[in-house]
């Protein structure tokens, strides 16, 4: 995995206490129980999936998993050999991890809480579901974020995401560089968020995972998710479609609240011994048995939301960890209730129960994660794709102002609205900026370019392909054409049509008061005509076209130039 390290230091102050935690101290009594050092952890006991009143699952051979496009409750042998696809593979593009820390002292949501050390709480004598805590004050946190950007992005395009818990989250990135690379996945960003520290009730962890609300998801969209955009420079998709949440233990927990109370922000979730459990603190009297309600009462009594859940969990996941005897802190019957309301409710799932497996079992996680993920991206379409014939919905590029799809065929920008026989002007003022076409090609514009992109033009009698297609007239400045499935080229008055997997550069530039035209190929080749006269230009040849006298001056070698040239460009 290629590493680029990017530290993105924030101070950190003293913070205020957070309202929540002021709340529950106002309420606690008024000589409350001493605080209790956390006990060390049971043994829990291995359960059989096949007990009454368990999901009934399909037991599949020992090592195997459930297949992608396949729904419903699975139980998977007590092997867990790692999936090829968790190895570092020779020849697969590798993606760029990007670094960043994030600082309570800047968070309007999340100023900063801890329970102390060796401490926990002691159960309400009057209400076993609540927990007393004494021990948890203000106190500043900072967080790691690492954020996966793929070899295959194309940058300034909107692009789907997966939001993990407990980050950084190396597994994750080797995983997707795998499984882009294959086509099981689509091109995604993942963005791996570290926890505000501590863990359970009285902790900034507990705070942000175990809260039955929409705080959480509202952290990501308005704080983390547009510091990633500015500092990773990448564009996320608004689509909820192509947002995915995940994370293990109450970082499971987490990712089913976040798209629970905000299904217009994420459809897809992935949990691994989900804390669909008791956890919450402060107590809230909407929702008693915290995410057990999620199960009990929250999906049970209420419509059916565009969801899509992968669930696993161990035959030795958690029971009763810790002093609250609640009867809602068993998480094998928490992810068995889950599955159960999801099959009664009509939900799109799949549930594994996995044996000789412990809580956020990492054997498993390796033998499973690259079959979850695929399962859990199958239907994805891009919003652009989605888009029906004559219809527009929004894309994002860099730097340019205002941008559109258009149709099937190309994302590209315009001022305002237009329709699909439209002509769309680009115009660059400063930087870069990179026009994406649905055939997988890019047209990258210099500083001081301006292109014309013909969304549909009228196939000519006499040519193989008949359909429709874009076109693109570079009028000013430097565009270069990378990719497969081009589009012609107009520069000068000539065509140029450049061939399958090539990389063409146009530039197009006044000199004195002539205008002068020259094409370049980098890769692959391109045919230049003139009314009947046709030239073909390979790699490493380029042409000058004068169009104040008509002609196309003969080609030249200039692969001396070539790599450090485009090189050069490539790296800008």
């Amino acid at each position: 995995m290629r590493i680029s390290r990017m530290s993105v230091g924030i101070l950190c102050g003293v913070m205020a206490a957070a309202g929540t935690i002021a709340a529950q101290n106002a309420g606690a009594p008024a000589t409350p129980p001493a605080a209790q050092t956390a006990p060390p952890r049971p043994a829990p006991p291995t359960r059989d999936p096949n007990t009454p009143g368990f999901v009934a699952a399909k037991e599949l051979p020992d090592g195997a998993v459930p297949p992608a496009d396949a729904s419903g409750n699975f139980i998977i042998g007590a092997t867990h050999n790692p999936a090829p696809e968790m190895t570092v593979q020779d020849g697969v593009p590798q993606g760029t991890i990007v670094n960043l820390t994030m600082s309570s002292a800047d968070s309007k949501i999340y100023p900063g809480v801890a329970r102390d050390a060796g401490t926990f709480g002691t159960p309400d004598p009057a209400d076993p579901a609540k927990l007393v805590v004494t021990t948890s004050h203000p106190a500043p946190y900072t967080r790691r974020v690492a954020v996966y950007v793929p070899k295959q992005y194309l940058p300034g395009t909107a692009a789907p995401f997966i939001v993990g818990a407990d980050g950084p989250d190396a597994a994750l990135f080797t995983a997707l560089d795998n499984l882009i690379a294959q086509k099981r996945v689509p091109v995604m960003i993942a963005i791996s968020i570290g926890n505000g520290s501590g863990d359970a009730q009285g902790s900034q962890r507990g705070l942000e995972y175990d809260t039955m609300s929409g705080r959480y998801a509202e952290f990501v969209e308005t704080e983390v998710l547009p510091f990633v955009e500015q500092q990773a420079h990448v564009t996320l998709t608004k689509d909820p479609d192509g947002r995915a949440t995940m994370g293990c233990s109450s970082g499971g927990s987490a990712a089913l609240i976040m798209a629970w109370y905000h299904p217009e922000w994420y459809h897809r979730v992935l949990t691994y011994s989900g804390t669909f459990v008791n956890q919450q603190w402060p107590s809230n009297p909407q929702t008693p048995g915290g995410a057990w309600e999620l199960h009990r009462s929250l999906f049970p009594n209420n419509p059916v939301k565009p969801l899509r859940i992968w669930m696993q969990v161990g035959d030795r996941d958690l029971f009763n960890p810790n002093a609250m005897r609640d009867n809602m802190h068993d998480w094998v019957v928490a992810n068995e209730n889950m599955a159960k309301v999801l099959a009664e409710k009509g939900y799109s799932y799949q549930f594994v129960f996995a044996r000789n497996a412990g809580h956020c079992d990492r054997p498993t996680k390796l033998q499973t994660l690259p079959a979850a993920l695929e399962w859990l991206w199958k239907g994805y379409q891009a919003s652009s794709s989605r888009a029906g014939r004559g219809q527009i919905a929004s894309a994002t590029l860099g730097r340019i102002d205002g941008s559109v799809y258009v149709g099937d065929r190309l994302i590209a920008a315009s001022s305002g609205p237009m329709s699909l026989d439209d002509t769309v002007a680009i115009r660059t003022t400063r930087g870069r900026a990179v026009v994406g076409f649905q055939g997988g090609s890019v047209l990258a514009l210099d500083e001081h370019t301006e292109v014309r992109v013909q969304a549909n033009v009228p196939a000519r009698a006499g040519f193989i392909d008949q359909r429709e297609r874009p076109r693109v007239e570079v009028l000013a400045g430097a565009a270069t054409l990378i990719g497969h499935g081009v589009p012609p080229v107009v520069f000068c008055g000539r065509e140029a049509r450049p061939s399958p997997d090539s990389v063409v550069r146009f530039d197009v530039h006044q000199t004195g008061a002539a205008e002068v035209c020259r094409v370049r190929v980098y890769d692959g080749s391109a045919t230049v005509t003139l009314l009947s006269i046709a030239a073909e230009l390979r790699r490493g040849q380029a042409m000058t076209v004068d169009p104040s006298c008509g002609d196309m001056i003969p080609t030249k070698e200039f692969a001396p130039e070539l790599i450090d040239e485009f090189d050069r460009w490539s790296r800008q």
